[in-house]
């Protein structure tokens, strides 16, 4: 994830974001992508919607996500929020999930971009919960009714993409290999090594590494740990290693990135 703009608190955060790639992976909160300008590959539950500006994924708790951003770029604004901002919605956003978690520009209520902004500006100010909550309860009472529910499946939450989605989630920041997660797993290496690259579209180092490479965007301009602290903080054996796969990330070393960034925040 790119953030060129990022604010949050312990329980809510907020971001625009600038050409959004991110791998497979779930939380326990509600996330909300609202896309405003390119295009923007998302999968939800093995779902996939190319998405345009003024068009909207809705993210449920625990349910398997990615973005991949293409050649022509894509901007938008993520939330990522704690259920206890949700009031009413609480029941249906632990119980159910979206048929189509995906809302096209023509069924996108005028409210919705209007409450984005309004966190955005409530972030740069005063910080309100109360503000927040208000601002994320119009998105669902816009977004939720667009959306066809259906109840969740247990066995289907728990299945092994979640399960390695979680593991890694979890696990990122300590010395975590593939022998690891297959122990953990109880599957062989070799049928993981595979579902990796089948369903996960990528290898098992570069999807930690996407991990621990975002931990490091926040460490990186929220506080003020040297490169080396965060190296080790996010996982990554050395600094020499964590300063290659920023640079090929990122195309310059996170000491220069923190220099140019910084600042903006």
């Amino acid at each position: 994830m790119m953030p060129f703009y990022e604010k949050q608190t312990d329980s809510l955060r907020l971001a625009l974001v600038e050409n959004l790639t991110f791998p497979l992976h779930l939380h326990t909160q509600l996330e909300i992508l609202l896309v405003t300008s390119g295009t923007l590959d998302v999968t939800v539950d093995h779902q996939m919607k190319t998405l345009g500006q003024n068009e909207c994924a809705v993210i449920f708790p625990n349910q398997i996500h990615s973005f991949e951003t293409g050649a022509s770029g894509s901007t938008g604004i993520l939330m990522i929020c704690n259920l206890n901002f949700t009031g009413d919605f609480y029941s249906s956003l632990t119980k159910y999930h979206p048929q189509n978690p995906f809302i096209m520009a023509n069924q996108l209520h005028r409210d919705i971009p209007y409450a984005f902004h309004g966190l955005l500006d409530e972030f740069r100010e005063d910080q309100n919960a109360t503000v927040f909550q208000s601002f994320i309860q119009i998105i669902l009472s816009r977004l939720v009714p667009v959306c066809v529910l259906e109840k969740n499946d247990v066995a289907e939450a728990l299945g092994l993409t979640s399960q390695i989605a979680q593991t890694i989630a979890d696990s990122f920041t300590e010395a975590v290999s593939l022998d690891w997660l297959a122990k953990r797993l109880g599957i062989s290496k070799y049928h993981l090594s595979h579902l990796f690259a089948k369903v996960m579209g990528t290898d098992f180092r570069d999807y930690v590494n996407s991990f621990r490479i975002d931990y490091a965007l926040q460490l990186i301009r929220s506080t003020e740990k040297s490169m080396n602290e965060i190296a080790f903080t996010t996982g990554f054996e050395s600094q020499r290693s964590f300063n290659r796969v920023f640079r090929k990330k990122f195309g310059v070393p996170p000491i220069h990135f923190r220099r140019v960034t910084k600042p903006e925040i």
